[in-house]
């Protein structure tokens, strides 16, 4: 499992210590942006072994973010899990058409279950 590389897109400074304390602590490699077009052009340019983005940017939304990523032919098969506090049933039906691989809740998981769908979803 070790030495797979992970984007993590979230503008919440908490959240990024934590995850990214807790999947490096698991072997991975983690790099995190602030911005959804950063986060886009990171994931773009280093194709990461998987992207977890979050939906509240503060540049765009996170759908509108990963929708541009499954546009290019990289991005269009990228591992993709959502980690984010928007539980609304309307957002996750969009997602759905982007090929998700998880929608995570942050609320509802801890880090030893995010770092267990990590590894599940990079198996």
């Amino acid at each position: 499992m070790s030495g797979k590389q992970i984007l993590l897109i979230e503008d919440d400074e908490n959240v990024i210590k934590s995850v990214v304390y807790s999947l490096e602590k698991a072997g991975y490699i983690v790099e995190s942006t602030v911005s959804g077009r950063l986060g886009l052009e990171t994931a773009l340019k280093s194709h990461p072994d998987l992207i977890i983005a979050d939906l509240l940017l503060p540049d765009m939304f996170g759908a509108d973010m990963l929708a541009q990523l499954r546009q290019d032919d990289w991005g269009k098969n990228a591992k993709v899990i959502v980690l984010t506090n928007l539980d609304e049933a309307q957002i996750k039906a969009k997602l759905a058409s982007l090929n998700i691989e998880q929608y995570l809740v942050k609320v509802e998981n801890t880090l030893s279950q995010i770092q267990e769908v990590v590894d599940q979803t990079l198996k």
